[in-house]
């Protein structure tokens, strides 16, 4: 099935009025809720990538991803240099289209868009969410740490996954 969907999909990053579709996704798979206007702003922020995974055949979004490059300055004795590494913010692929190869599209073009900029990609999830967890770890993301009570709603800890992605 995975070949049949990687088929039908395309995937371009997404633009404001893609907010609101992509809020729908975001409660179908029950992600922690931000509101459509954060997603309009991530669209055409600088250090964002965002794209969408589309349905050729009805035009329909099936799922989308959010990463962020994050910078700062680490200073030493001697000066200073800019470090930077990508933060994944929300994935999620619409029900229906789960288990088809999307998510792993969409991680893949974000991979490929960040190699050159740095060279770690990180992610938090909920403790529980073993689905999300298994994905990553196919994926190549190893655990290096527990963070205790961050999410809320309902309260759980999360865990910090991290990949190499510039080796």
């Amino acid at each position: 099935m995975a070949g049949k969907a990687e088929k039908s999909v395309s995937i371009r990053r997404a633009v404001p009025g893609d907010a609101f579709r992509v809020k729908k996704l975001e409660i179908d798979a029950g992600l922690s809720p931000w509101p459509a206007a954060d997603y309009e702003k991530e669209a055409v922020r600088d250090g964002s990538l965002f794209f969408v995974a589309v349905l050729k055949n009805n035009d329909s979004l099936s799922g989308f991803i959010l990463v962020r490059l994050i910078t700062h300055i680490q200073r030493y004795d001697k000066g200073s240099i800019p470090l930077a590494h990508a933060e994944l913010l929300n994935i999620a692929v619409s029900s229906e289209n789960r288990r088809s190869g999307i998510g792993r599209r969409l991680l893949l073009e974000a991979v490929k868009h960040f190699e050159a900029d740095t060279t770690n990609l990180n992610l938090e999830v909920r403790r529980s969410n073993n689905s999300a967890i298994a994905f990553y770890k196919d994926f190549g993301f190893v655990e290096v740490a527990i963070r205790p009570g961050l999410y809320r709603d309902p309260p759980e800890d999360g865990i910090l996954l991290s990949m190499r992605i510039n080796k």
